[in-house]
């Protein structure tokens, strides 16, 4: 798998935005049901973990993790703000992800900016 990993500060809103965009040896960009696991091993947490986070059983994140049932939509913005990524990034309709770092100093802001480019260093290593 490759990741592609674009990111942009905005200082005015103090906001950084930061697209992923995973792609596989076929060229394929995975879907919710491979978003939701991915975010969840992001996490660090097991299916009963995640599940009670929201609300629901580990049998439907497993479920939602093997594309044999979708969320609701309500649930999926329950998802979207438990964990703080768009629905459309969920959804793989948009690849950009928002880290809000409104309160940081500008100082502050380009330290993490320096760690994602010390990151994407050592990953092109």
């Amino acid at each position: 798998i490759t990741f592609l990993v674009n990111i942009t500060i905005d200082f005015k809103s103090a906001l950084i935005y930061y697209n992923i965009v995973m792609i596989d040896q076929k060229g394929i960009i995975f879907m919710f049901y491979e978003r939701i696991k991915e975010l969840r091993l992001a996490l660090r947490m097991n299916q009963v973990e995640f599940a009670s986070k929201l609300n629901v059983t580990k049998q439907c994140v497993s479920n939602w993790e093997n594309a044999y049932i979708q969320p609701s939509i309500d649930m999926l913005i329950k998802i979207s703000k438990t964990f703080s990524v768009s629905t459309d990034w969920l959804l793989g309709l948009n690849h950009q992800n928002v880290l809000d770092v409104s309160g940081l100093s500008i100082e502050e802001i380009v330290h993490l900016q320096n760690i994602v480019n010390d990151l994407k260093n050592r990953n092109n290593s």
